[in-house]
């Protein structure tokens, strides 16, 4: 992985359940993940903002869903 692909941002990761979305996130070398926060789930919509927020705020640029 290339020097600038390291600081570009930090890598989500979603755990996407029918009643919870569990988190977690890289850091910024992405070497390691940690537990984030566990959602739980409203509806399409909120849910789509709060990953919003989530992105944005923590300088998300990638995102793993498994």
């Amino acid at each position: 992985m290339s020097a600038s692909a390291t600081k570009s941002g930090r890598i989500l990761a979603i755990d996407y359940g029918r009643r919870r979305i569990g988190l977690a996130i890289s850091d910024e070398l992405h070497m390691t993940a940690q537990p984030l926060l566990t959602l739980l789930r409203k509806n399409r919509r909120d849910d789509l903002r709060r990953l919003r927020e989530i992105i944005r705020e923590h300088h998300v640029t990638r995102i793993v869903v498994g």
